[in-house]
């Protein structure tokens, strides 16, 4: 059973030693540090910008604020994010090119940190690439040599007009120009990397979806839509334990499907607690280089330090953390690798016309792709097709 700690969010935080620290030659810990082999099947998830100008409700920047007993440092240091790509870059997977992407964000709006273009120059000498998520609300310069290590661009959306945009993102004005600058700059300096349309469905912007749609084919971007739900870990847990405060309840019955939500959570619960969580895999660190258990905790519930902690110490502090083990008896922690099933989803829309059948085979084909990549990552055998897969990418040939 759940844990009342585990359900609070106020599990033990582990002691973590300086992120930087010198020894008698000057030398730091980074460049001390041995090797951390990462799961092929893992993802490399920093966090660039510990914070975002977006008021997003739902999201655990803001919902977890009152949890939280430090601010988010503003940016990860240039040097922080160096010494961080340098060892994971020692591992296998890394080197054998299994692992080729970091996602430059979790919580936070990457585009507000200054060090943009000296994140992508480090990926870049060690011939990897970015996948970015934004709210355009503002976009920083990148330098034209930049744009082809972006291997991925997401589009968060909210709404079509600033009613809709201003109840959940915030300001609407300059965020559709932002976007298509960009998206013009990168057909132009990277016409290889992928575009997609990021559509968060509320109760309250049903009526645009098609319009979002729409949009995204004139622009030629590949379109996300996704029942809105909250992504704040500890808040997922309370929900699917009917334990949200009142006042909260009242607001997610507002503005997301919550009874949705909480339904298909409830559907993986049987088998939850024997769930083998791909987070297990993943390595997520916040802007002070701290460990977290997955996309959804912050620090509170932290599993070691970038610099420091072996992958398999850290990978076993997150099967054993309390918080861990709450997400998966809940079901949430399935639910949560399967949430863009049609199980998971709600119908489109009415009123999308011929729209309807595009969307669902464009929405197939990503939902079958990342099935079969899924099992082909867990499977001793998929190795070799996955490896045919990769090594064919016409992406692999821009730091040749």
């Amino acid at each position: 059973m759940p844990t009342e700690t585990a359900v609070s969010g106020s599990a033990t935080v582990l002691p973590l030693t300086p992120v930087f620290t010198e020894n008698t030659d000057g030398q730091s810990l980074g460049e001390m540090s041995t090797v951390m082999e990462i799961k092929p099947s893992g993802r490399i998830i920093i966090e660039v910008a510990g914070i975002c100008q977006a008021t997003c409700p739902f999201c655990a920047q803001n919902s977890g604020k009152l949890r939280r007993k430090e601010k988010p440092a503003a940016y990860m240091p240039v040097e922080t994010f160096r010494e961080t790509i340098s060892r994971l870059s020692k591992s296998e997977a890394v080197k054998n090119k299994k692992i080729d992407r970091v996602y430059l964000y979790n919580w936070g709006e990457p585009f507000l940190s200054p060090f943009m273009n000296e994140y992508l120059e480090i990926l870049r000498e060690h011939g990897l690439y970015a996948v970015i998520s934004s709210n355009f609300q503002k976009v920083p310069p990148i330098r034209e040599e930049n744009f082809s290590v972006i291997n991925e661009v997401l589009f968060s959306l909210s709404g079509m007009t600033e009613a809709t945009y201003g109840r959940i993102h915030g300001d609407f004005r300059k965020v559709l120009s932002n976007f298509e600058a960009f998206n013009s700059d990168l057909k132009k300096y990277s016409p290889g990397t992928g575009v997609f349309m990021s559509w968060h469905r509320y109760t309250f912007n049903e009526h645009e979806f098609w319009e979002a749609y729409r949009y995204s084919r004139r622009h030629s971007i590949g379109f996300i839509p996704s029942v809105a739900f909250m992504n704040d870990l500890v808040e997922l847990i309370q929900a699917s334990t009917d334990r949200l405060p009142a006042h909260r309840k009242e607001e997610a019955e507002r503005d997301i499907y919550l009874e949705h939500m909480v339904e298909s959570i409830a559907s993986y619960k049987e088998d939850g607690s024997d769930y083998d969580c791909p987070a297990w895999d993943d390595v997520v660190v916040d802007e002070r280089g701290r460990l977290l258990i997955c996309c959804g905790t912050d620090a509170q519930s932290a599993v070691g330090d970038i610099h420091e902690t072996p992958y398999d110490e850290m990978r076993e502090n997150k099967i054993k953390a309390p918080l861990c083990k709450s997400c998966k008896n809940t079901g949430v922690a399935e639910w949560a690798h399967n949430n863009h099933h049609d199980h998971n989803q709600l119908p489109w829309p009415s009123g999308g016309g011929l729209d309807v059948l595009r969307l669902t085979l464009s929405r197939n084909f990503l939902k079958y792709k990342s099935d079969i990549r899924h099992v082909l990552n867990k499977s001793k055998f998929g190795e070799p097709i996955l490896d045919i897969y990769r090594n064919g990418s016409k992406l692999k040939s821009r730091f040749s």
